[in-house]
């Protein structure tokens, strides 16, 4: 059985292009985590805000955004500047599993209000 992942971001800089985030967090099935780290928001992503012209489905599909979140990580329109200190990857993944999380909450929120919120957080 699996103890979790939790993740936390928050916005540090924006202006007309770019929105960065920094964020944190811990794969508590690692005994090596660093516990204090989980909440240092030591990393950093930087999202280009292009993607919010990106086409909508009228009905604002539950999961289109997943489909924005994974294209923009592919096209360069979101990166992972700097991994948190607890960065993980799991299976095929080449991305931090942490950050992927908080991306796809933040574009989550980008997708249905339009805005790229404060601050986002997961937990599994």
């Amino acid at each position: 059985m699996s103890l979790g992942y939790i993740g936390y971001c928050r916005k540090s800089l924006e202006d007309e292009n770019i929105v960065y985030y920094e964020y944190s967090g811990a794969d508590w099935n690692n005994p090596d985590n660093d516990l204090e780290s989980e909440m240092a928001y030591d990393g950093e992503i930087c999202i280009s805000k292009n993607i919010l012209e990106q086409t909508r489905t009228k009905a604002k599909q539950q999961t289109e955004y997943i489909n924005w979140t994974y294209n923009a990580i592919e096209n360069g329109d979101a990166n992972i500047i700097l991994p948190c200190k607890n960065a993980f990857t799991r299976g095929t993944d080449k991305i931090d599993y942490i950050a992927r999380h908080c991306l796809l909450k933040i574009f989550k929120r980008a997708y249905h209000d339009g805005v790229f919120p404060e601050k986002e957080a997961f937990i599994q």
